[in-house]
């Protein structure tokens, strides 16, 4: 599950470098990581409601955990490969 983790923040830091802010913070009370999204960045949503946003409880059966960890990853490189290609359109 380490793995997932970190490979999770590093594309958390990757997808700056394209204008998308990431809010991932870890819940020790509930040991939980929750993982808030804003596809164009925070200064783009005046009202500052992430475009998508995710709990995480890491006390759940791991296979479980490593799938949502999995998922989050996935969107995450989906948005970049999609500002990636805006980009190169442009």
């Amino acid at each position: 599950m380490t793995d997932y983790l970190q490979t999770l923040l590093v594309t958390c830091m990757q997808a700056k470098k394209y204008g998308i802010d990431c809010f991932c913070d870890y819940h020790t009370h509930v040991n939980a990581l929750t993982l808030g999204i804003y596809r164009n960045g925070y200064n783009s949503n005046p009202d500052r409601t992430f475009d998508d946003w995710y709990w995480i409880y890491l006390d759940e059966d791991e296979e479980l955990v490593i799938k949502k960890l999995k998922s989050c990853i996935e969107l995450l490189e989906w948005i970049i490969r999609d500002k990636e290609a805006e980009n190169h359109a442009i």
